[in-house]
């Protein structure tokens, strides 16, 4: 993967119950993937809600790996490091 070197991940985060820095005990980081073949863009529908294959990033855990793992889960489509 090539990267621009100004570039940034975006942050979101949701904090409807107004929550204090002193209130949050833990921190979850997700990844997702966008996949697109023939211009088809794969994604998931699971209680009504659509969303793109992924999930959390375990312990010890990079991005790439945790993404590969999770993406053949969800999906059964296997990424190689091209």
């Amino acid at each position: 993967m090539r990267y621009k070197k100004d570039y940034k991940l975006k942050e979101i985060i949701h904090n409807h119950d107004n929550l204090t820095e002193n209130d949050i005990t833990e921190i979850i980081i997700r990844v997702k993937a966008l996949i697109i073949n023939s211009n088809n863009i794969y994604i998931g529908n699971e209680n009504g809600i659509y969303q793109f294959p992924g999930g959390h990033l375990e312990s010890g855990e990079t991005f790439v790996e945790c993404l590969k793992r999770e993406v053949l889960k969800e999906t059964g489509i296997e990424i190689d490091d091209k």
